[in-house]
């Protein structure tokens, strides 16, 4: 290649890189200046269900009695609920941002304990320091909130009577506050809803603990009952490689039968309580118990003398 050549297209290519950087610098420059001398602020709360922390203690019986009581009297029914706060904005809150500092109340007949920063909160996010402001409000103090940082709270509440709240009775809780330039504090979906949202797209299967053991094992005794009734069947012939394909197709819908099996015995997920969907767990395990019966009945018909 010629001097005049490799010349042009260093040229050319400088042109690009010279429009490129133009065009991001104008449009950087356009963002800051929408953002004005206050940009506006974003935050986004996410809220997790309530439960109690102590129900795996109480499975203990009269080995293990543990009494928690609040400002002289019994906690009967104690509920812990986790709350993230996130600054979703492209500018920071900084203390002299809050006209009203931010609070985490909750409903009556619920109360608030307390209201702790949880283990889990990132070691650079924000730490609050958390004031009782009424038994139904806590207060936390002005503090820096840099984009991306987020607060996890963990908020301990009870209510009065002996007998455990129903499910429709669980406590909610909420944050509030005004800052500059936040119109107001957005609502993400709960854990439950994101699980409903990802389910409702694609298809998700969670399996822990024993549930892995007893996946694979009925698994394997569906898939080798399979196996056995296809070769008596004749369907599967070493002579011909393709009907291997029918262990393949059968094979999916042992998967989905032991699957289906796994969550009907150990449930949904292991955080959430969620309903079991039975249209799609239930169809499977009759699919593969229908293919089965029908293997079965043909092979033994095939094995009776003509």
């Amino acid at each position: 290649m010629s001097t005049t050549k490799t010349d042009r297209i260093i040229a050319i290519l400088g042109s690009f890189v010279v429009l490129l950087v133009g065009a991001i610098t104008v449009y950087s420059a356009y963002d800051l200046h929408a953002l004005g001398e206050a940009a506006p602020k974003a935050l986004l709360a996410n809220y997790m269900i309530a439960t109690d922390p102590l129900s795996d203690i109480r499975s203990q019986g009269e080995d293990l009695a543990i009494e928690v009581r609040s400002r002289g009297a019994d906690v009967s029914n104690l509920r812990m609920l986790q709350t993230t706060l996130t600054n979703t904005g492209k500018s920071p809150i900084t203390p002299s941002d809050f006209v009203e500092p931010l609070t985490l109340s909750t409903a009556s007949p619920w109360r608030i304990i307390n209201v702790a920063n949880s283990p889990s909160n990132p070691p650079s996010g924000p730490r609050f320091v958390w004031e009782r402001q009424s038994a139904t409000v806590f207060r936390a103090r002005p503090t820096l909130m840099n984009p991306g940082d987020m607060e996890w709270a963990i908020v301990y509440l009870t209510r009065d009577g002996p007998s455990p709240p129903t499910a429709s009775e669980s406590p909610t809780v909420r944050w509030d506050g005004r800052i500059v330039n936040l119109s107001r504090i957005e609502e993400g979906p709960s854990a439950a809803e994101q699980f409903a949202q990802l389910t409702s797209v694609w298809f998700i299967t969670i399996i822990w603990g024993w549930g892995v053991v007893f996946f694979f094992l009925s698994f394997s005794l569906y898939n080798a009952l399979t196996i056995l009734l296809m070769i008596r069947n004749k369907f599967v012939r070493p002579e011909a490689p393709s009907s291997y394909l029918w262990i393949v197709l059968a094979s999916l819908l042992n998967i989905g039968a032991a699957d289906a099996g796994t969550t009907y015995v150990f449930g949904q997920v292991p955080m959430v309580e969620l309903p079991i969907d039975h249209i799609s767990n239930a169809t499977p395990l009759a699919g593969n118990a229908i293919m089965l019966l029908w293997l079965f009945i043909s092979a033994r018909r095939r094995k009776r003398p003509a």
